[in-house]
């Protein structure tokens, strides 16, 4: 058993686990006390709740009774709002420099909530107002000045809950009016002397934009832009004025749709990227409560039953079973002259048998899991660059830099995701058009089994374009050949898709179901 590092393993695993199972039964009694004691969200004077990934709003609650503000920060938190404390003399600086969904007010103990209500910054006088207030002079105020709710003592906990529950609604529409993204779109910009300039977004909201720019602007210049919304057909024209610039290549940018059909297609897939953020958030926070929760004693049980049973089928490993054990391959691709991510590089682990190739995705970046036994040599490629050939010690491979093959080091003429041209509209293009979609994280089977199909395409060429070329490629764990099966179905100017599935892994030490995403980008040609 010494000699069987898998038997020392499962040994040291199962004497840790009851370990852990006599620990808890010894703080039991000490860990249901503290487990009963209210939670209270209020973060420290130097430490903003903003910086907890888990909220995605922020509530100030003006007020020094203690029994109400956790009552009320513990029903902000389960809306995952988190909750800041002040008192009146202080409001009104820290709502000119903080955005806030919700603000509470206690009338009945704190003087000056009139003159805070009265003083509302502009990009709060949009939050939620709950005023306390119990005497009638109060509430008059307080309902002048537009509180949207007013409470009066003796404070029922039960319908504070509520209150907030029904509140949620209102404070979610408005949080969703400042949302900003924070996405790379290629924009197209045209100042008004014609001068076409090529720039990214750093982030985008419903009326505005940061961008990364290669020229300086004046403030309040007035300019045109274009953008395609990603995995759609659609070009967004708008008329920008510039807001702010830096002077350094970042500028802001308020925008208006020329076209309300356009506008609306924005605009839903901004709201859709608002809703995928609050299910992360919140999945984020269902793993926080879990893991502040002590287990019972019925799970603890179960999982030292587990423990052994996992103990037992170590320590009964064979060497056929280390034979097949998992290797993680990751790292970057990047231009070693520009340090840019190279999008579309071609991984190959040699010697293979089945030619499967792996991808990167727009930052460059590939993961994927192999059996050891595998891999003996890595490849890396990409168009116009020299192949690296790599003999990996460990699975992470870090940064690996790409040389251009051209001796000026000029950029090759591909096309990929660090110099394709940006996406404009149809009356600007002087060059082949790009379209670009991908399927974002779709997941594997589990084991040995496969996903069922997924589809990616683009529909319907520009006016006046006809399809040039296609390229699909997978990032993330699949390969197309060897554990995914790709298959394109339909090329031609009114559409091009193509369908995909993923296998899952059984070897040691590799997760059973992964994820991959799928791209596509085609290329036309003006007719």
């Amino acid at each position: 058993m010494l000699s069987n590092p898998l038997a020392l393993t499962a040994a040291f695993i199962a004497g840790s686990g009851s370990g852990a199972l006599l620990t808890y039964l010894s703080e039991k009694h000490g860990l249901t006390k503290v487990s009963r004691l209210p939670k209270i969200t209020v973060p420290p004077a130097n430490q903003p709740a903003g910086c907890d990934a888990r909220f995605v709003m922020k509530a100030l609650v003006i007020a020094r009774d203690p029994e109400m503000v956790g009552i009320l920060s513990d029903a902000f938190r389960k809306k995952r709002i988190s909750t800041q404390q002040c008192s009146s003399e202080k409001a009104v600086e820290q709502l000119s420099s903080e955005k806030f969904a919700a603000v509470v007010l206690d009338f009945d103990q704190l003087p000056g909530c009139d003159h805070v209500l009265q003083n509302l910054p502009g990009a709060n006088k949009r939050a939620v107002v709950i005023a306390v207030a119990s005497d009638t002079v109060a509430k008059a105020i307080a309902s002048r000045l537009g509180a949207s709710f007013i409470l009066e003592r003796p404070l029922d906990p039960e319908r504070l809950r509520n209150l907030v529950t029904s509140a949620y609604g209102r404070m979610l529409r408005d949080s969703q009016v400042y949302f900003r993204l924070a996405v790379e779109l290629r924009v197209s910009l045209r100042r008004s002397d014609g001068k076409l300039l090529q720039c990214t977004t750093l982030n985008v909201s419903q009326t505005g934009m940061a961008i990364n720019t290669p020229a300086v602007f004046t403030v309040g210049e007035a300019i045109q832009l274009a953008f395609a919304i990603p995995n759609t057909d659609i070009f967004v024209s708008a008329d920008g004025k510039v807001i702010w610039d830096d002077k350094h290549g970042k500028a802001g940018i308020s925008f208006e749709c020329a076209s309300s059909s356009a506008d609306k297609a924005f605009h839903d897939w901004l709201h859709d990227h608002f809703h995928m953020n609050l299910e992360t958030k919140s999945a984020s926070d269902a793993q926080q409560v879990a893991s502040d929760n002590p287990p019972d004693v019925a799970r603890l049980l179960w999982s030292l039953l587990c423990i052994l049973s996992l103990s037992t089928w170590l320590c009964g490993a064979t060497s056929a079973g280390t034979e097949n054990a998992a290797i993680h391959l990751s790292g970057h691709v990047r231009d070693r002259h520009t340090g840019k991510a190279i999008e579309a590089a071609r991984v190959k682990v040699l010697p293979s048998t089945d030619n499967a190739i792996w991808g990167t995705d727009g930052k460059g970046e590939f993961s994927f899991w192999l059996a050891k036994q595998e891999v003996n040599r890595v490849e890396i490629e990409a168009p116009g660059y020299r192949t690296v050939s790599l003999a990996p010690m460990t699975g992470a491979l870090g940064d690996v830099q790409l040389i251009r093959e051209s001796a000026d080091g000029s950029t090759p003429s591909f096309v990929n995701g660090t110099n394709a041209s940006p996406l404009m509209p149809i009356s600007q293009a002087v060059a082949p058009a790009i379209m670009t979609a991908d399927s974002g994280p779709r997941p594997s089977g589990r084991g040995s089994r496969w996903s069922p199909w997924y589809r990616i395409g683009v529909t319907r060429a520009p006016a006046g374009y006809a399809v040039s070329r296609v390229e699909f490629w997978l990032s993330g764990d699949g390969a197309c050949g060897r554990s995914a099966e790709c298959r394109q179905l339909g090329s031609n100017d009114e559409q091009v898709m193509w369908e995909f599935r993923l296998h899952g892994h059984k070897e040691i030490g590799a997760p059973s179901q992964t994820f991959s995403v799928a791209h596509i980008r085609v290329i036309f040609r003006p007719r």
